[in-house]
């Protein structure tokens, strides 16, 4: 068992790493001709970086076009954020997170930490459910669905539902869990929790690493990428970009 969660914790991050990186030299590579900003246009790269991360906060293109697709994928996003947050804050820190605060205790960070753990975890649960049951339901979108997309909600649901599991009837303390990824990434002998619902729940979440770069749940990524070329600074004015766009066109024409 150490042998097996030592080289799964390994394969996953160095298959993660290589595969996002390999997946956005890809849409490097990609030639871009001319510029492809929509307008109205930012014209200065702050604005430019505003408007991106407004998008990525509030998915306001989402908002605006699919209500009821945007309720699930919001609330799903955020309850994303932070339980990556607390996985990656909270755990190591054992929960004393927000007693760098001024006038939190120690005790009221771990309280802090527990209920807000509780609500990302909940508020991931609300968002998938509400996906997959728009995906199986609604006829536009279980026509252009494939067994794939299934397979995502149902590994992110196998995830969520552990994770939630252990929340409220399997607890594991976070020094546990915290020893037990030390000991495999310092090759000490590993501490393997007795906790079962923990080490189906590490073992899904290595899975996801390793399949990620490989899945459509790349479109987050994908999304500020395309975002920023969508976003890039114009003049202020379509008719001077416009102008711009068509030498940038004659040039490619006669392979300048």
């Amino acid at each position: 068992m150490e042998i097996f969660f030592r080289v799964m914790a390994f394969a996953a991050i160095a298959i993660f790493g290589i595969g996002v990186f390999y997946r956005i030299s890809l849409w490097n590579q990609t030639p871009i001709p001319h510029r492809q900003t929509l307008y109205p246009a930012p014209t200065t790269k702050a604005e430019a970086n505003f408007k991106i991360a407004k998008e990525l906060a509030l998915f306001q293109t989402l908002f605006e076009n699919d209500k009821p697709l945007w309720v699930g994928s919001w609330i799903f996003h955020v309850g994303l954020a932070g339980a990556i947050f607390g996985h990656f804050v909270g755990i190591p820190t054992l929960g004393e997170q927000f007693a760098i605060v001024p006038g939190i205790s120690v005790e009221l960070s771990k309280q802090l930490s527990s209920i807000l753990g509780t609500a990302a975890g909940l508020m991931l649960l609300y968002g998938l459910v509400h996906l997959l049951i728009r995906r199986s339901t609604v006829r536009e979108v279980k026509i252009i669905s494939d067994p794939m997309d299934f397979f995502d909600l149902f590994l992110l649901l196998g995830i969520v539902g552990t994770g939630n599991l252990m929340r409220f009837l399997t607890p594991i303390e976070y020094i546990e869990a915290k020893n037990f990824v030390i000991d495999i990434f310092t090759f000490s002998p590993i501490a393997i929790p007795s906790n079962t619902t923990f080490l189906i729940h590490f073992t899904l979440v290595m899975v996801l690493l390793m399949y990620f770069p490989f899945s459509k749940l790349m479109h987050f990524l994908g999304s500020i990428y395309t975002r920023a070329i969508s976003t890039r600074p114009g003049t202020g004015t379509y008719q001077t970009d416009q102008v711009r766009l068509n030498s940038v066109d004659q040039k490619v024409n006669r392979g300048v």
